[in-house]
């Protein structure tokens, strides 16, 4: 026995040829240079051509002929050998014969039909001959040898070129005596029309054939991937007439998915055993999510036609994400003879290595399952051609080959003989097992669990005389539900507790029994002792070390259970009766539903369960909240005991566990305190209760929906205070001449203050201040003159961090926050920065460029003032507010969110346009300016009380400045005076020179003056005479 592997790209024997492919014989072995290539081209001479006998020459390798191109023909794409002692198949799909070379090249292809020995015994060259005047129109790029296969005593041979790539199979007999054997070369129908098959189908991609339709006549299968752009695989049967060589197609499948290559590989193979062949179609291009490559299997086609193509596929097997699973397909016999066919399905591109899936047959069709998945790591594309159902090394079970094509390998896989094990569970305490009784005949010492024992047993079963020795593992694990209820006792580990033991067994007699004893003990304080505790047994061969023995069908499982003692009655079924009833402290409205107006009042839920059959095990209340609602915990009342706990499972679930098991005629009423969240937008809590056990539930009154309406009430206050009793005076400047904003006049401060006073957080509040900023326009209604000038944007300020607060100035294009563009003197560290309106509050037309001047503004816009009396005398004064004296902007801040007692204040800082009072109003005794904020909750949710107060005003006055009048200068009176002092002067001075105030004798001079003029005369007596 040797293994054939084809090499597209190999060196071939053939002289003057340059990697035209080649096949290879191979022993088996481990070794990588022991193949040797078979002889294939280069046996034809010029004037025989390769449809003559060839086994009648003897010649020595021949060059290629220069009518034909071998470069780059890949012999070796597909090899199928026959079976043990039968013939083989080898074809080169892209090889090119053409009369004159220089003028066209024919990609027709070529295979060679090689005998047991392996030596050539004929040529296939199915297109030659057929017309190519029309070149790929007709048959002039055939590519016959794309697939092959042998289907009874024909070979099939695939070509998905012949006229514009819609494609074709042939079909020929090859084996008995030249002379007596049908000659006939058939082929599937082909014409220019769409119909059977339409352009660039490539139908031949893959070939196929069995007893599919009928067990007497074989149905020929043949894919065309991309056949209407999903793919197709057709149908073909020999027509009645003999001689007729155009197939029929009775039947047509086709794909699901857009591109996803239905049809790019078939397998024919009786899976159920039913005497009927099935069909595995590959799509290794199909996706989906988590999905990659799809097979499709037929089991059932025998009533299928075109007329009725009564059904869709039987089943359908997915591979990895862009694993192209199904890329490859092969039987590989019964591998674990259990009277089913089975089969491999290569993914060669999983995992970027590849992957082989086993799929075992059975009476039902393939398990859905695979029994193995067979991965090579060090190797690419590991899964790109498959090759089974002979038995390599004779121990008679079915081997598998595998390709690599990427790594250039072709790997082995040799089936071990099946070794099937029949499992046996021993056990005398592992039902009706008492909870509440601690320890067991194994442990009686353990006053802490309850345990029992259980004693798996295995045989071997279909003994095999080459096996000897061989190790088993064991390996038992409790069937998990959500917590673990179990461990084992591990000698080796005593303080370990796991709920998994494995162990590995030495099998030295095929006849003997194997036991392996288990103490199984049950965690404290397990609830569910009402369902059975299940295990699992599972026995697997141990991996042998050597390469290429990868073990195909190696396990053995058994399920089983642990029951417990239940109040149940005779029939030990338990069946319980719960009835539900539930309610809250807050009273119902008109619609059934509870109203709520006050967070600072617990929210209770009521529940009553009661239960009027048998114990209802694993009993508990669920009670599905929303999060407007947060569990504090569960009410007990003075002298009342319950063994009722309950807990919150996330922010929306209470579970509170009733008892295990709740008895028969018992009942408990439960009080839970829920406290409601101060944020919460939400106005209507919805609330679910329901009441469940784990044993058979008669009742219908086990859940019970509940509805309270929020009610949320807005309590505040607003209030306002501005800066007053300020001046104006002085000249009259205008617009041209402001170069600073301590030049427009005396600053004036708004702040209106917004305590929340209630007991809900606000979330979104709206502030609404109405400015007078000029003062009522004059007669072309357009402009006035300045009052209140914006020296920078308002600002809230306190209690709130939230970033959706800001104010902005709304309902107008003009440019209102200083205008001008001036700044400050004498700038403070302290001055607030001057805000930007936010881009989703401003205007498109609006440009920081477009700075409003003020036009001459018309005298006619004074504001006439009033009479009042104030401490008993009659005062004139000028009120400028929003109610028409003046022109206000609407300044609109936005409150993100205030929380319950808390406080914040909007600041509107401007200047008083001194040069507007002082033209119009320094007649008056005062100036009165007013503002007027108003608070809207934005949050409708929130209702307020009838006696809330939305709005306040706060005010500025300003006085004009005291400046005395003074009556004409009299000169004569001035002059006069002056002359009375001179007078006077001179008298004085009379007076003093009679009483001799100017003669009156000096004092010495002890003056530093007159020591120096005593020194200086003293010096001058000390010169002496020349």
């Amino acid at each position: 026995m040797a293994l054939l592997v084809g090499a597209p790209l190999g060196q071939n024997l053939q002289p003057d040829t340059n990697y035209s492919g080649a096949v290879f014989k191979c022993p088996i072995s481990e070794l990588d240079q022991d193949c040797i290539q078979i002889e294939t081209d280069g046996q034809r001479l010029n004037e025989v051509d390769y449809d003559d006998d060839l086994d009648s020459l003897d010649q020595s390798l021949l060059p290629p002929q220069t009518d034909e191109i071998k470069e780059g023909q890949w012999l070796g794409v597909s090899v199928k050998s026959q079976k043990p002692g039968g013939q083989v198949l080898v074809c080169a799909h892209r090889y090119i014969q053409s009369p004159d070379i220089s003028k066209f090249r024919y990609g027709q292809g070529l295979c060679y039909l090689l005998n047991n020995t392996l030596h050539t015994t004929d040529s296939l060259q199915f297109c030659k001959g057929l017309p190519t005047e029309k070149l790929h129109q007709q048959y002039g790029f055939c590519q016959i040898g794309t697939s092959i296969s042998f289907v009874g005593d024909s070979a099939l041979v695939g070509a998905p070129g012949p006229y514009t790539w819609r494609g074709t199979l042939f079909s020929q007999v090859v084996e008995g005596s030249f002379i007596d054997r049908d000659k006939t070369i058939y082929r599937g129908p082909l014409n220019d029309n769409p119909l059977p098959i339409d352009k660039y189908s490539y139908l031949g991609m893959s070939v196929g054939g069995g007893h599919i339709l009928s067990k007497s006549v074989y149905t020929y299968v043949s894919g065309a991937p991309r056949s209407q752009m999903v793919g197709q695989v057709y149908f073909f049967e020999k027509r009645d007439n003999i001689a007729n060589e155009e197939l029929s197609i009775p039947l047509i499948l086709t794909g699901q998915q857009f591109a996803s290559s239905f049809g790019y590989e078939v397998l024919v193979e009786d899976v159920n055993n039913d005497g009927f062949d099935d069909l595995l179609v590959g799509a290794p291009f199909y996706y989906a999510d988590n999905k990659g490559g799809a097979v499709y299997v037929y089991y059932n086609l025998k009533n299928w036609n075109l007329t009725n193509p009564n059904g869709t596929w039987d089943a359908v097997f997915f591979g990895t994400e862009q694993s192209r699973f199904g890329f490859s397909m092969t039987s590989i016999g019964d591998i674990n003879k259990d009277g089913y066919n089975d089969v491999a399905i290569g993914a060669p591109y999983e995992r970027d290595h590849g992957a082989v899936y086993i799929y075992l047959g059975s009476s039902q069709g393939l398990k859905p399952e695979p029994s193995q998945i067979m991965r090579f790591p060090q190797l690419s594309t590991f899964g790109y051609s498959l090759s089974g159902g002979l038995d390599m090394d004779k121990n008679g079970y079915p081997d598998l080959l595998v390709g690599a094509y990427e790594s250039e390998r072709a790997l082995l896989f040799l089936t071990r003989p099946i070794i099937d094990i029949n499992i046996k569970i021993e056990s005398s305490d592992m039902f009706n097992i008492n909870v509440s009784r601690k320890g067991c005949a194994a442990d009686p010492g353990n006053q802490n669990n309850t345990c029992f024992v259980v004693k798996p047993c295995f045989t071997i079963v279909g003994k095999d005389q080459s096996l000897r020795t061989f190790s088993i593992v064991y390996h038992i694990t409790e069937l998990q539900k959500i917590i673990p209820r179990i461990w084992f006792r591990n000698p080796q580990y005593p303080n370990k507790r796991t709920n998994v033991n494995t162990k590995t067994i030495e099998v030295e007699d095929l006849s003997k029994t194997y036991c392996q004893r288990e103490v199984v003990y049950i965690k404290e304080g397990v609830s569910d002792i009402l369902s059975p505790i299940k295990f699992k047994v599972k026995y697997t061969l141990e991996e042998d070390s050597k390469p290429h023995t990868a073990i195909l069908n190696t396990t053995s499982i058994k399920e089983f259970e642990a029951t417990f003692q239940k109040d149940c009655g005779d029939d030990d079924v338990c069946i319980s009766y719960l009835e539900l009833i539930a309610g809250t402290n807050f009273k119902k409205n008109s619609k059934g539903e509870y109203a709520v107006n006050m967070t600072d009042q617990e929210f209770v839920l009521e529940a009553n369960i009661s239960n009027k059959l048998e114990s209802a095990y694993e009993a508990k209340l669920f009670v599905v909240h929303p999060t407007a609602l947060s569990y504090i915990n569960l009410k007990t009342e003075k002298n009342q005991h319950t063994n009722v706990k309950c807990s919150f499972k996330n922010q929306t679930l209470v579970v509170c566990d009733l008892g295990n098991p709740f008895r028969g005629n018992a009942s408990v009423n439960l009080k839970l305190r829920f406290e409601i969240k101060k944020n919460t937008k939400d106005q209507t809590l919805d609330l679910m209760l329901k009441v469940n056990s784990t044993s058979t539930e008669k009742s219908k009154r086990t859940e019970v929906k509940l509805t309270a309406i929020l009610q949320k009430i807005a309590d505040f206050s607003i209030t306002g205070k501005g800066s007053t009793n300020l001046f104006f005076g002085g000249k009259v400047v205008g617009e041209s001449a402001m170069n600073h904003l301590e030049d427009i006049g005396s600053r004036v401060i708004h702040r209106y203050y917004l305590d929340n006073r209630g007991q809900w957080d606000l979330p979104r509040v709206k502030v609404n201040i109405q400015w007078p900023y000029q003062v009522r326009p004059g007669r072309n209604g357009n402009e006035g003159k300045w009052l209140l000038y914006l020296e920078s944007m308002p600002e809230v300020l306190g209690s709130t961090t939230d970033a959706g607060t800001l104010c902005y100035i709304a309902n107008t294009t003009e440019e209102i926050v200083n205008p001008l563009k001036l700044d400050l003197l004498t700038p403070s560290v302290d001055e607030p920065e001057n805000l930007l309106l936010p881009p989703e509050f401003r205007n498109e037309n609006d440009s920081l460029n477009n700075v409003l001047r003020r036009k001459r503004r018309e005298v006619e816009s004074v504001i006439e003032s009033q009479e009042v009396e104030k401490g008993g005398i009659k005062r004139r004064i000028t009120v400028m507010d929003c109610k028409g004296s003046a022109r206000c902007v609407d300044i609109e801040c936005l409150i993100g969110g205030l929380k319950k007692q808390m406080q914040v204040y909007v600041e509107i800082k401007s200047r008083i346009w001194n040069a507007t009072l002082v033209e119009d109003y320094s007649n008056v005794d005062w100036v009165q300016i007013n503002s007027h904020a108003q608070v809207e909750i934005l949050d409708k949710t929130f209702i307020t009380k009838p006696e809330q107060i939305f709005g306040f005003s706060a005010e500025t006055l300003v006085y004009p400045e005291i400046i005395p009048s003074y009556s004409k200068i009299n000169w004569w009176i001035i002059g006069g005076a002056v002359l009375a002092g001179v007078l006077l002067l001179i008298l004085l001075v009379a007076i003093l020179h009679k009483c001799g105030f100017f003669k009156r004798k000096r004092a010495k001079d002890q003056t530093l003056s007159g020591n120096l003029q005593k020194s200086s005369e003293e010096s001058h007596t000390l010169i002496k005479p020349n």
